[in-house]
């Protein structure tokens, strides 16, 4: 799922870290380019993300909090969690110039992108693959799919085995109604219903159009699945700023294709 750890805001509890509950097991081959993000010193995963080239990995800003890039690895190629190989150190991670990590009523976690280039080449195959770019905007009440290994129940234990579940597409002005919050044009409102939603583990992972475009990463919740929209950095807004880094961190021996 998508949580990890919490903030408090009034007597609200702000997760910048979330998991995925009421989803079910997640087949790899479908999502070959999810990555699980872990501590080298072996406390297990932390936060999810996606391959963006055979060099890059996209996440949330904020999962670079805690953690210089160098106390962290990236697990590609398995449905669990738990999986040691095959895994990559990350040599730079390029957090967007704006994020700041402040959550308030005026800014919830905004800019929070982070795009990490590791240390050689991620050979591609059925297992570990990268995502294809948002072609457009995603619209208001389209369908997508939300994946990580957060908790599936709070309070609770990292998931194992990867989890998905199927979420729609909020208006902003619309979601804003459910979160206290204010909710910028560069983030996406995504929500099922009661029961359904993120939580510890889930940030930084993608949320995914019907046709399998990389439309969305892993922010916020208020609430884990208690019926609050989760909030989701919106990709088409950022586009720019991740081929920027892309052609910045370009390697000759490893084509960012």
């Amino acid at each position: 799922m998508l949580i990890c750890f919490f903030l408090l805001l009034s007597s609200n509890s702000l997760s910048k870290f979330t998991r995925i509950i009421g989803g079910n097991d997640a087949d790899l081959e479908k999502y070959p380019y999810m990555v699980s993000i872990r501590t080298v010193n072996g406390e297990g995963h932390y936060c999810g993300g996606t391959i963006i080239s055979n060099r890059h990995i996209i996440s949330a800003a904020h999962c670079f909090d805690k953690y210089h890039h160098s106390e962290l690895k990236v697990f590609t190629g398995s449905i669990l969690s738990t999986s040691d190989k095959p895994n990559y150190r990350i040599l730079d991670v390029n957090i967007h110039p704006k994020y700041t990590g402040i959550i308030s009523r005026l800014s919830t976690l905004y800019n929070d992108i982070a795009v990490a280039t590791v240390d050689r080449c991620i050979e591609f195959n059925q297992f570990q693959n990268k995502i294809n770019f948002p072609s457009k905007n995603i619209e208001n009440e389209a369908n997508g799919k939300i994946i990580g290994w957060g908790m599936t129940h709070y309070p609770g234990k990292i998931s194992e085995i990867l989890q998905e579940a199927s979420v729609s597409i909020l208006n902003n002005t619309e979601c804003a109604k459910f979160v206290p919050l204010a909710i910028h044009d560069g983030q996406i409102c995504a929500f099922q219903s009661v029961g359904v939603g993120t939580c510890v583990g889930d940030s930084g992972g993608p949320l995914v159009s019907s046709n399998g475009e990389f439309v969305g990463i892993g922010s916020f919740m208020n609430l884990c699945a208690l019926g609050e929209p989760d909030i989701f950095i919106r990709v088409y807004y950022f586009i720019e700023f991740i081929k920027d880094v892309m052609s910045a961190t370009y390697f000759p021996s490893c084509s960012i294709s």
